[in-house]
């Protein structure tokens, strides 16, 4: 199986702290529940792991960005269901 590396910038570091959670909470939930790695850098996501986990991984990110740029604050539990969400539907907008 091929490892598969995807950067992603977020608008702002704001916006990725808000995405990423205190200490990285919510990066590990993304760790745990798609079998990958993820790392935040400034406004910078790194994802690894096999491709079609960080591909949802990369929709659960621009998702959360979203809510966040809405003003939402993001708790594990919040992410854990959109992680869930994503999982069951890809194509599934949460801001509808």
């Amino acid at each position: 199986m091929t490892n598969t590396v995807e950067k992603l910038v977020l608008e702002s570091n704001a916006v990725a702290q808000g995405v990423v959670g205190q200490q990285g909470v919510n990066l590990k939930v993304l760790e745990d529940e798609l079998g990958l790695k993820a790392h935040a850098f400034g406004n910078e996501v790194n994802l690894s792991g096999d491709a079609i986990s960080v591909e949802l991984a990369k929709k659960v990110v621009s998702q959360l960005e979203s809510l966040v740029k809405e003003g939402l604050q993001l708790y594990e539990a919040d992410v854990r269901q959109v992680v869930r969400i994503l999982k069951e539907d890809p194509k599934k907008d949460l801001r509808d």
